[in-house]
């Protein structure tokens, strides 16, 4: 038997031989080969040592014919996997462009010196997801250039400048990637329509997290090289800050909160019994604690009842600039500190100072303070509304439970985050802390107190407030204890009606006022129309609950049970079901919606004459001065007949609900609610007291006396069905209002500003579908541009 027969014998092969001539058929397949070699007396052809020490590249330079095919598959060279993350994989989808990729792969094919067929084969195992199954779907691609030219024929569409924008403007640094990584990342994005380096560095420097003023080094650079180096240097300086915020000892934390800013003193090994550094609690001589805030024996530092030593040093005035110490973190605003009182606290292992205010009803703390910080890694979906003194309006984004240390006090307390720009504080301490502590408040410091502890208020006869601190020591403080001023009195509101008046005589102004503050929507009227649903057929449309984050879970949650509450849905046992989905806003909140795109596949279109843009604002022309009102969840004010309620019906993870009044996403909704609109208000629309178009309200009118008395009459019908205004968006006896997008003024119509603003910004048409977007911008102005159509 030869050497080539007896290696291609399969296992049972090789056994059959062995029992033929009387040897043992146990073991693996390589040990019964060993057997029959032996008893032939062959051996393997196994290479020799120079053979296995000889590189595969070692022929790269013998190549002298690179053009035959034959030669390159026979003896390839470099094989994709040989260049690892030099060539990226190219899914169809996301911001990648595919002659972006085409490029980026053929320039590394020419490097190694692929053929057509290596290109083919190897461009193939670069596809993933969408362009994949895209390749497997046709039959006549079988070459390089074949599959080059229907990748890009298929997926060839180059994103517009908005859309790499929006990409740069969503990308922010991530915390596991450098500086310079992110950097880069961002100019792979910005190469494909070729953007300016000032526009990258700007991107660059607003996705960092950290404060403006830390960022301020990164502004001085024109390019990209300066960028670099200025990228060393701030790197530097956060690296030598990188203890800022971090836990001191415990003098330190005291004397910080007098903003006493003392070095750092070297860490060494203490008896915390009696505070010397020969030896350590164990063996301490000492029988009783030593206070080391008064040096005495017999009780600890939190247990003493003196105010610590008594130094000569002069009295030193607190600085009326924001300035960030060793170790606290204050923000780099302007702001003036006296007659405030701040409170360093700590959170995470890290300090900043708070701004102590009876006036706010909930405990705040800046976004970039949070990310320092290090705490509050999942926001919950918990969202406030606060209102000043002077009506300004401050959103949270989100809340966070953590534990606050302060005052040698441990505490749990739930912060709401605010952005940078809405308070001028690292964070402030509110009513709500007032239900774990008690607070005591001197000209000179803030004292947090135990409510186990506290103190018991005494009014003397001269209506001040006696507030015994301890056997020595009182302190009178007025009233109101704690001085704030105006701005940052945040108290949270479940409704307030703010209007602009401003504009108006204080009697015209006051009529408005108390005409809006009277208005309570009853709905003693019955609705005149209700939504009927009418399919084509009665098979039940039904889909899956889709899947969703933990915190978009939670929102579902919340405004499920809240629409339950408010009779807006109700529990449903339907054969139909719709998904749902979370949508985001512009303003950074987020919206519940059913995706009732097969239901309306079924629905029998509402064929309800739409009212004409054009001829709502020809109507508009003999008016002087108009009132606009806008209503509010405009769809939920109709109701939907009780046996079309059925096909509303939507899925959750937690059950299954349907709507009792109309809701968004169904085909027919906004013909419906303009047939509602125009029923509610038919009397009025007759006599030209009011012009509707879908939830927008215009009241024209002479002068001002006439629009009082016409508003008068539709705030009287619009309570009488229950309607719920949203009052902020309304203007009330204004001579120029803006209005479906125009502005109206003088008996003319002009476009407005924002409107031409976003003309101009439009970037320019480089293909057919964005040429496409302009002229559908564009058109929204045809009736003031003579020969448009031309």
């Amino acid at each position: 038997m030869d050497l080539n027969t007896l290696m291609t014998l399969t296992v049972n092969g090789l056994k059959d031989k062995l029992r033929e001539i009387g040897i043992s058929t146990t073991g693996q397949k390589r040990e019964l080969q060993d057997k029959l070699l032996q008893h032939y007396g062959l051996s393997r052809n196994e290479p020799s040592d120079d053979e296995l020490s000889r590189s595969v590249y070692d022929d790269v330079q013998e190549c002298n014919n690179p053009q035959s095919s034959q030669s390159f598959v026979r003896q390839q060279l470099f094989t994709l996997k040989d260049l690892g993350d030099c060539v990226s994989s190219f899914t169809g989808e996301g911001s990648v462009d595919i002659r972006f990729w085409v490029n980026e792969f053929e320039l590394n094919a020419d490097i190694v010196k692929w053929n057509d067929l290596q290109r083919f084969v190897y461009g193939k195992q670069l596809l993933r997801g969408a362009a994949k199954l895209f390749v497997r779907s046709q039959s006549n691609v079988s070459n390089w250039e074949n599959l080059k030219s229907a990748l890009i024929t298929e997926f060839g569409a180059k994103l517009c400048s908005s859309d790499v924008h929006k990409l740069l403007k969503n990308r922010l640094k991530n915390s596991n990637e450098t500086l310079r990584e992110y950097l880069y990342s961002l100019m792979e994005i910005g190469k494909q329509i070729n953007l300016d380096e000032a526009s990258v560095i700007d991107y660059f420097i607003e996705g960092i997290p950290d404060s403006r003023f830390n960022k301020s080094l990164l502004y001085q650079a024109k390019n990209i090289n300066d960028l670099k180096e200025q990228i060393k240097v701030y790197e530097k300086i956060r690296k030598s800050n990188a203890g800022i915020g971090k836990v001191g000892t415990n003098e330190s934390r005291k004397e910080s909160n007098l903003s006493i800013v003392k070095p750092k003193e070297e860490s060494v090994r203490r008896c915390f019994k009696c505070g010397d550094k020969t030896h350590i609690a164990a063996q301490c001589p000492q029988k009783q604690f030593k206070c080391f805030k008064c040096n005495e024996l017999g009780h600890r530092s939190f247990e003493c009842k003196s105010k610590g030593k008594k130094t000569n040093e002069p009295k030193k005035e607190p600085s009326t600039v924001n300035m960030l110490s060793d170790n606290i973190f204050q923000p780099f605003i302007n702001s003036v500190r006296d007659g405030l009182h701040f409170k360093t606290v700590m959170i995470n292992d890290f300090r900043f100072e708070a701004l102590i205010d009876s006036g706010c009803s909930l405990n705040l703390i800046r976004y970039d303070t949070l990310l320092l910080s290090g705490a509050g890694n999942k926001l919950t979906n918990d969202r406030r509304k606060l209102y000043s003194a002077c009506a300004n309006v401050i959103e949270t984004i989100g809340s966070f439970e953590t534990l606050m240390q302060v005052d040698e006090l441990s505490l749990n307390v739930t912060f709401h985050v605010v952005k940078e720009n809405d308070i001028q504080f690292a964070g402030m301490i509110g009513k709500a802390i007032l239900k774990d502590v008690d607070i005591v408040l001197t000209e000179e410091e803030v004292v947090f107190k135990d409510k186990s502890l506290s103190y018991k208020p005494k009014v003397n006869n001269n209506q001040t407030q006696t507030v015994e601190v301890d056997s020595k020591v009182k302190v009178v403080t007025p009233e109101k204890w704690i001085q704030e001023f105006d701005v940052m009195s945040l108290n949270e509101l479940e409704e307030i009606k703010t209007m602009d008046v401003k504009h108006l005589e204080k009697s015209l102004a006051k009529n408005v006022e108390n005409l809006v503050n009277r208005y309570t929507a009853t709905g003693k009227c019955v609705s005149p129309v209700k939504m009927e649903i009418v399919l084509s057929d009665e098979v039940p449309v039904y889909q899956r609950p889709r899947r969703m984050s933990f915190e978009d879970r939670c929102f579902v949650d919340k405004q499920i049970e809240e629409w339950l509450r408010d009779g807006v849905i109700q529990i449903s046992n339907s054969n139909f079901a719709s998904p749902i989905v979370v949508v985001p806003k512009k303003d950074g909140r987020k919206r519940l919606c059913c995706d009732y795109r097969q239901l309306n596949k079924k629905i029998i279109r509402d064929n309800f004459p739409m009212v004409v843009m054009d001829d709502v604002l020809d109507r508009l022309q003999g008016g002087r001065v108009f009132t606009t009102l806008d209503l509010a969840n405009g769809f939920f004010h109709v109701p939907v007949e009780p046996k079309s309620r059925k096909y509303t019906a939507f899925v959750t993870r937690d059950g299954q609900y349907e709507f009792c009044v109309v809701p968004f996403g169904i085909s027919n909704s906004p013909a419906v609610f303009c047939r509602y609109v125009n029923a509610v208000f038919r009397a009025l629309i007759q006599k030209g007291t009011v012009i509707t178009y879908m939830d927008d309200l215009i009241i024209p009118s002479k002068d001002e006396n006439e629009g009082i008395e016409k508003l008068k009459k539709v705030l009287q019908v619009s309570a009488a069905y229950g309607l719920k205004i949203r009052w902020t968006k309304c203007q009330f006896l204004k001579r120029r209002v803006e209005f479906l997008g125009y502005v109206i003024e003088n008996g003319t119509i002009q476009i407005s500003e924002e409107k031409t603003t976003a003309v101009k910004n439009f970037p320019l048409p480089s293909e057919k579908k964005s040429l496409q977007r302009f002229l559908g911008l564009t058109s929204y102005f045809r009736r003031f541009i003579a020969s448009f159509a031309v």
